[in-house]
């Protein structure tokens, strides 16, 4: 996903004179045809992301639209005052790209896990949150936010895997319904939806009725389909590869909650990091196994659950 991204970035700077990508640390061989095309709008400025944000948004100012690539840690812990004040507050359109965003640095411990970008980036005003599934969905997605206005964050995971579905129906800002509606319905978001869909396989031979929205855009969210899957459904399971606080089940109780008629579930179940530090070190697959994203895991979730609705 991250390489069919980036190339499809490195696409639309080639055709669109008023593009700029600028990297931190993206190693030798960087978007080639665009350097060799025009090397003043291919940028790579190192391992100093605050000031490569601060020229991102001299740049937005100026009327350039920067695709900043970083990784997703970085990218959003370590320049935050900059995205937050250089580009929302002045209004500021540009993408940052946060590579790796979840467990995919995993190996190299809990300063290089990134499970509070969605949460720092949502406090963001008028910010706009991507996480994509499949390279599919972030093809679409880059292209779509280069004419959308504000700073967007598009989090590339740890897959690579297709979900399987139409492509037709990546729309910016709408999910995906993954099956037909059930009893237990799982929402998900960016590489947590693949676990989601080994877990659907699961019940499927188990003979359980279990369906999946996935939710590529997380800001803003389809604040609809959410509302409908939580009158229909007997259970909701939301799964992300992220803090359980500030990240997609929190906008998904608020999505629940406001407005004139609250909508309240049978049963609401979070799977996600819990409010402490990631601690040791390990392969993602064994990251996301510890956190409970993953297809045995999850049909586990999923059998307790009927249990109880029956």
């Amino acid at each position: 996903m991250r390489a069919e991204c980036i190339r499809t970035i490195e696409e639309i700077a080639l055709s669109d004179p008023k593009v700029v990508v600028i990297g931190s640390d993206a190693g030798a061989g960087f978007m080639p045809e665009l350097e060799a095309k025009y090397p003043e709008r291919r940028m790579l400025e190192g391992i100093c992301e605050q000031g490569l944000v601060g020229v991102a948004a001299g740049l937005a100012s100026e009327g350039f639209y920067p695709f900043i690539i970083m990784i997703a840690v970085f990218g959003t812990r370590r320049c935050y005052e900059q995205l937050l004040l250089d580009f929302g507050l002045h209004q500021l359109s540009g993408c940052m790209v946060g590579v790796g965003g979840g467990f995919p640095y995993s190996l190299l411990g809990p300063t290089h896990i990134a499970v509070d970008d969605l949460l720092l980036f949502s406090a963001i005003p008028g910010s706009s949150i991507l996480s994509p599934a499949e390279p599919d969905e972030a093809i679409c997605l880059a292209k779509y936010v280069r004419n959308h206005p504000g700073i967007s964050y598009m989090r590339l995971g740890g897959t690579d895997d297709p979900l399987g579905h139409p492509q037709s129906d990546i729309t910016f800002g709408k999910g995906r319904l993954l099956g037909e509606p059930a009893p237990i319905m799982f929402i998900s978001c960016g590489s947590a939806t693949l676990a989601v869909q080994r877990a659907l396989e699961m019940l499927k031979d188990s003979g359980i009725r279990a369906g999946a929205v996935h939710l590529h855009t997380v800001k803003p969210l389809d604040v609809d389909l959410v509302r409908n899957v939580g009158r229909s459904a007997k259970a909701v399971i939301c799964v992300e590869e992220h803090r359980q606080i500030g990240g997609l089940a929190s906008a998904i109780l608020h999505a629940f909650t406001s407005g004139e008629s609250p909508i309240t579930p049978a049963r609401f179940v979070s799977v996600g990091v819990e409010d402490a530090f990631p601690h040791g070190y390990g392969t993602y697959e064994e990251m996301m196994a510890h956190y409970g994203i993953s297809g045995p895991a999850l049909a586990a979730a999923a059998r307790k659950l009927t249990s109880v609705l029956d």
